[in-house]
């Protein structure tokens, strides 16, 4: 296996035709090494009137359609083709050594430009204090931390299929115990940035032997020395060579993978489906 080829569909079905608005598409995923996909196709329908690829705020790249008809759907579909290429994610030394320790020491420099990554909404006490216990146990040595946090939210927390709707609040996660890929991801970064570190919010892919696939979701960590390294809670592993992210924020509302509007009275269904498989290429 040296690649992997990924088909996303989004369809957009409107109960009458409607005028569609600019759409913001976030489907160009690379590898975690910063490979982009090769080849990587965007299909359309209706034929937009303009399509631009940019970069957006927080360096994601991205494509802005715009549209001059009327129609009853948008179906949006991304096919990428993606290298399986070895990687480590722990290769990296945390410099300077302080950060090795807890309690949690960005530069003044570092904390002016993760401001954003570092912004917190108020978590309970219960989720607190399960950090605190977790910065006990890892003798508050920060790569040891991080590594315990994430497998033990897999092992305490159970993983379910949720397709719509943005992430419970991190209190409505603990408290049912369950929760998307979304939902984890997103009770993790509050819990660690209650605790000094600066995350961001990933939506992409990730291969594994499954029999269906979905949009997935996992956390960054910035890491002096290291950057930003991914951890994934869904699965309790960090994040590795067959994670494609597709974007990366401060908050998960800029990583979705299709946003936009239309204009009209109409009612909308929404339908997606992910294909990957393994491919050779010559």
């Amino acid at each position: 296996m040296s690649s992997i080829q990924i088909v996303h569909e989004t369809l957009y079905s409107f109960s009458q035709s409607v005028f569609i608005e600019p759409h913001i598409l976030r489907l160009l995923p690379k590898t975690i090494g910063g490979e982009n996909p090769k080849p990587f196709e965007l299909e359309i329908e209706p034929k937009p009137s303009g399509l631009k690829k940019i970069l957006d705020e927080e360096n994601n790249y991205c494509h802005v359609a715009w549209f001059d008809e009327m129609s009853d759907h948008l179906k949006v579909k991304s096919t990428s083709v993606l290298p399986i290429a070895e990687y480590n994610p722990f290769d990296y030394l945390i410099y300077p050594f302080a950060f090795q320790q807890m309690p949690v020491r960005y530069s003044d420099v570092q904390n002016e430009r993760l401001a954003l990554a570092k912004s917190t909404e108020p978590i309970g006490a219960p989720l607190i204090h399960y950090g605190q216990e977790m910065i006990k146990a890892s003798d508050g040595q920060v790569s040891v931390l991080l590594t315990k946090i994430n497998t033990q939210i897999h092992s305490d927390f159970e993983t379910i299929y949720r397709e719509e709707g943005d992430p419970y609040t991190p209190d409505k996660t603990w408290e049912l115990k369950k929760g998307s890929c979304r939902d984890l991801s997103w009770m993790q970064i509050q819990l660690l940035r209650s605790m000094g570190f600066a995350c961001r919010f990933v939506s992409g892919y990730f291969y594994a032997d499954i029999d269906a696939y979905e949009l997935h979701a996992w956390v960054e960590v910035f890491i002096p020395g290291g950057g930003w390294i991914g951890f994934d809670p869904s699965y309790g592993i960090a994040a590795g060579s067959t994670h494609f992210p597709m974007s990366v924020s401060s908050h998960y509302e800029n990583t979705m993978p299709v946003t936009g509007t239309f204009r009209g009275s109409a009612t909308s269904k929404l339908s997606t489906k992910v294909v990957m498989r393994p491919v050779e290429l010559g």
